[in-house]
């Protein structure tokens, strides 16, 4: 028993020596950090909020990025209109590139207004950003009035969530509204006014 005490005693310490050294050997070498992350973004505000969003430990140890890209690039899609996109170019280099979504249609439901991408996501006309990020401008289209009856344009959010995916098919939309453009009164119109009857649009 005391001979098999001594051996486990051993090799604790031998692993504690060993990982001692590998530690004191990363920490002067560094080889488990980040080679190279390009952030490419064409606006500051979006850039300076993904270096807010990026936990310095992901930078230090590639792995931490490695296994939590997809959680960062999902926190900063759902706080602020933009669409990020994170690619590994090498086995210690990410690409990130960040775009601030352009609205294309407004929403307005009980008084308040949303605006949708193309791609299908909706967010308040109020969100502080959209008066920071310098591509976000209020379409020219006429707004589309929701009848209450319709539930709300955006989906349930959790705490801290601003930007969501439409409730309503974007593909079908934009086969209606790219049928309504093509018209010669269109770009009169003051607003498109939406009802439904007997749960159908």
């Amino acid at each position: 028993m005391i001979g098999i005490m001594k051996r486990w005693t051993v090799f604790l310490l031998l692993t504690a020596l060993i990982a001692g050294a590998f530690a004191s050997w990363e920490d002067f070498n560094q080889f488990l950090s980040l080679e190279k992350l390009q952030v490419r973004a064409d606006d500051p505000v979006a850039e300076a909020l993904f270096w807010q969003n990026l936990e310095p430990d992901m930078v230090r140890f590639w792995p931490l990025f490695l296994l939590h890209r997809e959680d960062l690039r999902q926190r900063l899609e759902v706080e602020a209109p933009l669409s990020v996109t994170i690619e590994r170019k090498a086995l210690l280099s990410f690409t990130v590139e960040i775009k601030p979504l352009l609205p294309w249609l407004i929403f307005r439901w009980q008084e308040r207004d949303f605006y949708l991408s193309r791609e299908g996501s909706i967010w308040k006309k109020d969100h502080p950003l959209n008066t920071r990020l310098a591509k976000i401008q209020p379409p020219s289209s006429p707004p589309v009035v929701l009848a209450d009856t319709f539930p709300s344009p955006e989906r349930n959010l959790e705490e801290g969530e601003m930007v969501s995916k439409s409730v309503f098919p974007v593909e079908t939309l934009a086969g209606w509204i790219d049928s309504l453009s093509a018209t010669e009164w269109f770009s009169q119109m003051e607003k498109l006014v939406v009802t439904r009857r007997e749960g159908q649009f």
